[in-house]
């Protein structure tokens, strides 16, 4: 039971990091392009530093939300 329950997980969640990797890889090609080369990393950092903490508090948001309603 519990091997099929981390193989299941690690399964499940190969998929989002594929597809993370991906969008990160796409918004690196677009700031190399758009910026210029001495900028375009410390912007490409800001941006998904931003991002993180929008998901990060939108993921807490819900957990808070979900939790609540449980009591």
């Amino acid at each position: 039971m519990h091997d099929e329950y981390f193989n299941t997980l690690l399964d499940d969640t190969s998929g989002y990091v594929l597809f993370f990797g991906l969008i990160g890889k796409g918004l690196l090609w677009i700031c190399k392009k758009v910026f210029p080369k001495k900028y375009y990393i410390g912007i490409f950092r800001g941006i998904t530093l931003i991002f993180s903490c929008m998901f990060l508090f939108l993921a807490a948001g819900i957990w808070f939300v979900d939790w609540n309603m449980l009591f």
